[in-house]
């Protein structure tokens, strides 16, 4: 049988374990990204969302205020039949 001596034994152990490492840190930092756009991606929608909501309001009050408006001059001309 064939023994290799310790010190490449731990040689190969540590280049290894440099390899490993190397990897794990890799895909920590691939999953930090990936988070970091989905959070920027959710972010983004919920900005674009409320302006949307704060437009809609908007539009909504000024329809309102136009039937108002029409309301009101049609109450104007129906005082002004009688």
């Amino acid at each position: 049988m064939f023994y290799k001596p310790k010190a490449e034994i731990d040689a190969l152990l540590e280049a290894e374990y440099q390899r490993v490492e190397a990897k794990y840190r890799q895909e920590l930092q691939d999953d930090l990204e990936a988070k970091k756009q989905l959070l920027t991606e959710q972010l983004y929608n919920q900005q674009i969302a409320k302006e949307e909501k704060e437009k809609q309001k908007k539009l909504d009050a000024a329809k309102a205020q136009a039937a108002k408006e029409a309301e009101e001059y049609i109450q104007s001309l129906m005082k002004g039949d009688k």
